[in-house]
């Protein structure tokens, strides 16, 4: 923290930034004021709705400052980057855990209240990006393995939009590159989560928690966007409709995503004791029982699965899974998760 006044000077040529924040994050706030970066602090109001960036853009309107910093998880750092898109700013990332892959994308998810509504696609990527590691290991172990739930699925979700030419998130045939970097992402979870979740457990980040660091703030954010998105995330829209899940985290139900994934996908089932196995070992839900689902009639799933496919890159079949795959899978999941 010490070091951001050079950082921002140097990059972007900036003495002040607005600052949205997590309140549960006051503890850092020293840090910042003692920077020598001129900061003026909001802090995120819990939700990241049109209504929030809106009243933090009009609060933020006639304040001088060079750039936008937010600070916070997933919904804090979309509502910073979406304020900073209003004020025509340049936009400075800092997680406060590896809990998401937000950082580096352009994308901001819209919720109202607990459920997700829509994203919203920015002209650009944040400007800058800055991971600390010494604050991602004073982080819950929740969020750590939260994370770890978003980053795995890239590698199922860019395999399946690639082999089926969805276009990724700019428009544009996936790369080659973005399928290297999922799988690449996913190899380095099998390899360093289990050790990593014990050096953030210790707040002693080494080798393990810089590489599953790298995996799932870096290599998870690049190949979804170069890659494409599928049914691992599109599940959200039809999760978050459902009461029970609303204390769970984006990780945590994206990681069930992608088990109903490969049990939907055809060509990717042969994986699934695999993906199980990771799951289960970092502590992830594994079917919905995990998130206090008690109903799992197939009406029930039927409206799940109907929300799910108005994800634009999961509509009209785009992705060759249809509503009856979705359900039958989710069935299939709670019989082998018994």
């Amino acid at each position: 923290m010490h070091e951001l006044k050079g950082i921002l000077r140097d990059c972007l040529g900036a003495d002040s930034a607005l600052l949205i924040y997590d309140a549960a994050l006051e503890q850092y706030m020293p840090r910042f004021n003692q920077s020598g970066v001129a900061i003026h602090a909001f802090i995120f109001p819990g939700n990241c709705s049109d209504a929030a960036i809106d009243d933090l853009t009009a609060a933020a309107r006639n304040i001088a400052v060079d750039c936008v910093i937010g600070f916070g998880g997933g919904k804090t750092l979309d509502t910073a980057k979406a304020v900073a898109a209003n004020l025509n700013l340049p936009m400075v990332i800092m997680p406060s855990a590896a809990s998401n892959d937000a950082p580096t994308s352009r994308l901001v998810a819209i919720y109202e209240e607990h459920v997700f509504k829509h994203s919203r696609v920015l002209a650009r990527n944040p400007d800058l990006v800055l991971v600390d590691t010494s604050i991602l290991a004073e982080a819950p172990r929740r969020l750590l393995v939260a994370g770890i739930g978003d980053a795995l699925s890239k590698k199922f979700e860019v395999d399946c939009s690639v082999a089926n030419s969805v276009p990724n998130t700019f428009g544009m045939q996936s790369l080659l590159l973005s399928r290297t970097l999922a799988d690449r992402c996913y190899e380095l979870i099998r390899i360093h989560a289990i050790s990593a979740i014990g050096e953030c457990e210790a707040q002693r980040p080494g080798e393990n928690f810089e590489r599953l660091v790298e995996a799932c703030v870096l290599y998870s954010g690049l190949a979804f966007e170069g890659g494409g998105l599928s049914l691992a995330h599109g599940l959200l829209r039809g999760l978050t409709c459902m009461p029970e899940t609303e204390c769970f985290l984006h990780g945590e139900l994206v990681a069930y995503g992608s088990l109903v994934q490969v049990l939907a996908c055809q060509r990717q089932r042969d994986e699934f004791d695999e993906l199980l196995g990771v799951v289960k070992a970092v502590g992830l839900p594994s079917c919905l029982r995990d998130f206090g689902v008690s109903d799992i009639s197939k009406e029930r799933l039927s409206e799940v699965a109907a929300q799910t496919l108005t994800a634009p890159y999961l509509a009209g079949g785009a992705q060759q899974i249809f509503q009856d795959d979705i359900v039958q899978a989710m069935l299939e999941l709670e019989r082998r998760t018994a």
